[in-house]
């Protein structure tokens, strides 16, 4: 059982650390369509804005809904294995 939760434990620490990286890229992206913003108005720019604007909220939702619930998850589950490991 200490290999199951030093397992989950490293598991949480590396998909936190995956989260930050892709997280940052995610910033670089949207700063830098911010910044192609005042040059590109065509009609294509309007058909990709539409796709745009679906990624960027389907990508925030995550950001702010599904990884904390899943790091509270994670949390919940490291807590209940290490009361057990320690006989309580």
């Amino acid at each position: 059982m200490d290999d199951s939760f030093l397992q989950l434990k490293h598991f949480q620490q590396i998909l936190e650390q995956f989260h930050d990286r892709v997280q940052s890229a995610w910033r670089e992206v949207e700063t830098t369509y911010e910044d192609l913003s005042p040059h590109w108005q065509d009609q294509k720019r309007q058909k990709h804005d539409e796709i745009w604007l679906d990624l960027q909220e389907k990508t925030n939702n995550y950001y702010s809904r599904q990884i904390p619930t899943y790091n509270d998850f994670l949390n919940h589950k490291l807590q209940v294995l290490e009361r057990y490991l320690n006989g309580g």
